[in-house]
């Protein structure tokens, strides 16, 4: 996960065209599932910014991702997105589902999904102008912090 263009690039470069199939790879190997493990080399898979209006769905997909990972920390479940989250509940499950597809919750498991959880959010985050088009609902993000305690 780590070598060449993994995830230590994730923040790296700006072409961000990959950066829901990186995610959702990332997602998988964090699960438990190596299968797609060699697809993380050769491709402008990082970025640091995104603009709302050119990209809304990679955005809104990202956003999902990001409170499923938050879930998975805090040992909140589908039911909880469902109720919590409605709008981005299918994108945020999926990420849940996939993280936690290995089975037990280890420090190690815990740590990357925290890594891939802070790197996300930051990577919404980089690219924000105060002319940002994005809607309210895409600054909505889950805080790191409480979820690395949880």
């Amino acid at each position: 996960m780590f070598e060449g263009e993994g995830y230590d690039s994730l923040l790296q470069n700006r072409c961000g065209f990959k950066i829901i199939d990186r995610l959702d790879l990332y997602i998988h190997l964090i699960g438990g599932d190596r299968t797609r493990a060699a697809d993380r080399h050769g491709v402008c898979n990082d970025q640091l910014r995104f603009d709302y209006p050119d990209d809304p769905e990679r955005a809104e997909t990202t956003r999902g991702y990001l409170w499923g990972l938050y879930a998975y920390l805090m040992g909140d479940d589908e039911n909880w997105l469902r109720e919590n989250k409605p709008d981005c509940a299918g994108a945020a499950i999926y990420a849940l589902q996939g993280v936690g597809k290995a089975g037990e919750v280890t420090p190690l498991r815990r740590w990357l999904v925290a890594s891939l959880l802070k790197s996300g959010k930051v990577w919404c985050a980089i690219g924000r102008r105060p002319d940002d088009r994005a809607p309210e609902h895409i600054r909505n993000l889950p805080d790191v912090i409480p979820a690395v305690k949880g």
